[in-house]
């Protein structure tokens, strides 16, 4: 992971959930109009969460896309 990411909802609802060392997580719930944050470094998940489906835009900012995944 090499670039901070900003998740805005753009329809419906999700919960994400932010994970870091030694067993620090948070949890949190967005809805249309809001904008999340995920700083460089930290593992993630996004899971639609409401009854319509969600849409989100995700920037990042760096123009290298790169991603892990929890399987490896």
């Amino acid at each position: 992971m090499n670039a901070d990411e900003w998740q805005y909802v753009m329809n419906g609802s999700i919960g994400i959930t932010i994970f870091g060392a030694n067993g620090r997580f948070a949890k949190e719930s967005l809805n249309k109009g809001d904008v999340g944050y995920i700083p460089q470094g930290y593992g993630h998940s996004i899971e639609n969460v409401g009854e319509e489906k969600a849409c989100i835009l995700i920037a990042f900012n760096t123009g290298e896309y790169q991603a892990i995944d929890l399987s490896e």
